[in-house]
């Protein structure tokens, strides 16, 4: 396993079966009968699937095993950890070997930034991504490249599918959210679900050309990768199940944390592209009225009930609070509730 100091880049619905740990028949190598059904292709097809991963032993194993099970031959497994606490990075270096690319950062620098590290760490032709708690299908690899290898210039994705789905209501849910009678941006603002970061490849050089995940997005940068990408290049789905997709992370504050930390860079950077924006039209609007939805959602869950009230005023005088009971439900109440300690906003 190479062993690289980031520094140095060179050198859903929880229940407990979604957490029950995955065997996969192909992952101890790739090479003789371990390697399952390789398909020999050119060494200048490698593919590297990057993972990020904080705190994820020993469930990172599992979206690591599912790396090494490619039946695409040339398919590299880069890992970054994210300054874990958890001896991740260690233990994965013990139990790979070589076998996996490891990079280590000396701090916390969040999804985005890890994977734009592993992006310019490595040397393959093509890139993927898979989120630790995750998983790839046995051909993902194979499915999403057939597509590149015809025409390098598109993006290819496929199909993700929830652990607690069959697989023919995650092909039922794609079919229904996609169709060619409108142009796929379009698509992709009303119903967001159907490209995933598990599920799409790109060429490595369009992934720099395009500028990679913003590094300022905690939250919600993959939407903002993808309207970017659907406004310069075509898409291409694969139409096969390519991933797994489940949720370990038990910490619901820390993901409205991140949603309360952000607050809205997501429409902000967005309105700062005037391509995208021209692409997007009145799907702006709506951009803007769930990312505000979801933030005083979130302060409220937080127990912020102070800052809730504020951005819930504010909201009515610019029309972007949520005009439902729900809400102001919610606000009446938040006068009852015991506040936690607020950070200022």
């Amino acid at each position: 396993m190479l062993a690289i100091d980031s520094s140095n880049p060179k050198g859903k619905k929880e229940t407990s079966d979604l957490e029950a740990r995955v065997v996969f028949p192909f992952a101890a190598g790739r090479s003789g009968s371990d390697a399952g059904c390789s398909v020999t292709l050119p060494s200048d097809t490698k593919v590297a699937v990057i993972i990020p991963t904080y705190n994820r032993w020993p469930y990172v194993c599992d979206a690591i095993d599912s790396v090494l099970g490619q039946t695409h031959k040339w398919t590299e497994c880069i890992v970054v950890d994210d300054a874990s606490s958890d001896g991740s990075c260690r233990r994965i270096r013990e139990k790979y070997g070589e076998s996996v690319s490891a990079i280590s950062n000396p701090k916390n620098r969040e999804k985005s930034y890890c994977r734009n590290l592993g992006v310019k760490s490595c040397e393959a032709k093509f890139v993927c991504f898979l989120d630790s708690d995750d998983i790839l299908t046995q051909n993902s690899v194979e499915s999403r490249l057939e597509i590149l290898l015809k025409e390098e210039s598109v993006v290819s994705y496929g199909i993700t599918q929830r652990f607690n789905q069959t697989e023919e209501e995650a092909l039922r849910h794609f079919r229904s959210r996609v169709n060619g009678e409108l142009p796929l941006v379009e698509q992709y603002l009303a119903h967001q679900g159907f490209l995933t970061t598990d599920g799409f490849m790109i060429s490595r050089d369009n992934m720099i050309m395009h500028g990679m995940y913003s590094e300022a997005l905690t939250n919600m940068e993959d939407v903002e990768l993808f309207l970017r990408l659907l406004c310069s290049l075509e898409f291409r789905s694969c139409q096969a199940i390519v991933a797994k997709t489940r949720r370990i992370d038990h910490s619901a504050q820390a993901r409205l944390d991140k949603v309360i930390k952000q607050r809205f860079a997501l429409t902000e950077r967005i309105r700062m592209n005037p391509m995208v924006m021209e692409r997007i039209g009145k799907g702006f609007e709506k951009m803007q009225l769930s990312e505000y939805e979801k933030f005083l959602g979130a302060l409220y869950h937080a127990k912020q009930y102070r800052s809730y009230r504020r951005y819930y005023r504010q909201g009515l005088k610019c029309n972007l609070t949520p005009a439902t009971l729900k809400f102001f439900k919610r606000y009446l109440l938040s006068y009852l509730r015991i506040p936690s300690e607020e950070q200022q906003l």
